[in-house]
């Protein structure tokens, strides 16, 4: 839609005389995602028979296929909008600028979508998760977990997980060196339902009776007990 406007734009600014400044290439890509999506790639083969395919819910859903049939109308808008950045006219430039701005910044989050799309669902993607930090190099935490909850939370977390690394140039430092500091992240879905079992054999029950003198109960009953898990040796 936006495109058909910007072309009617085009004849109305044409009638009007601008001098070209130099042209700029504009791409906001991530190389890792235009690989996945490279034209001829078994990714894009796939989505375009999605997008093709008058059965969804036997391709991998209604929602994918919405999905690669809107990733396909935004590439194709981007392209007729690129051919505007060689017009002559200035201000018609700007505004494909813009459009093509706007258009890639929504084929990112299209892709995005894509992805995980096809990552198969877990039966926890619903659950709330544990997040757990340990400290690697640089920083002064050294251990911290907490929990998560929400729709979908560990869904959207899992992928978190692994070394983060932050660089940065402190106000104390004064040679404007950068420092670098990681850190380990562990996402754990929390289960909803918990299911202990523990082996009486796996348990060593202590107990103990008081001593000297006193009344009729001294060294008859058992008054002290300790329970120590043998495999993990908690008390």
């Amino acid at each position: 839609m936006r495109s058909h406007l910007l072309r009617s734009a085009a004849r109305c600014l044409r009638a009007r005389p601008a001098v070209a400044p130099a042209r700029r290439h504009l791409s906001c890509r991530s190389p890792p995602l235009e690989e996945l999506f490279a034209r001829g790639g078994p990714l894009r083969t796939f989505l375009e028979r999605q997008a093709r395919s008058e059965s969804p819910l036997q391709v991998g859903g209604p929602e994918l296929v919405a999905v690669a049939k809107l990733l396909s109308e935004k590439e194709q808008e981007l392209r007729e909008t690129e051919h505007l950045l060689h017009d002559d006219n200035e201000d018609l430039r700007k505004l494909a600028e813009n459009e093509i701005t706007s258009c890639q910044k929504a084929i990112a989050q299209l892709k995005h979508q894509i992805i995980l799309l096809l990552v198969p669902s877990e039966e926890t993607d619903e659950n709330d998760l544990i997040l757990e930090v340990t400290a690697g190099v640089g920083g002064g935490l050294r251990h911290a977990s907490a929990s998560l909850g929400g729709p979908e939370a560990y869904k959207h977390m899992k992928f978190e997980g692994g070394v983060h690394r932050v660089q940065r140039v402190p106000k104390t430092e004064k040679q404007g060196r950068i420092h670098t500091s990681t850190m380990t992240v562990a996402i754990l879905p929390q289960p909803t339902e918990i299911n202990l079992v523990i082996n009486p054999k796996d348990l060593r029950i202590d107990t103990k009776r008081a001593s000297g003198a006193g009344g009729q109960h001294v060294n008859t009953t058992d008054s002290a007990v300790r329970i120590v898990h043998l495999p993990t040796d908690r008390k």
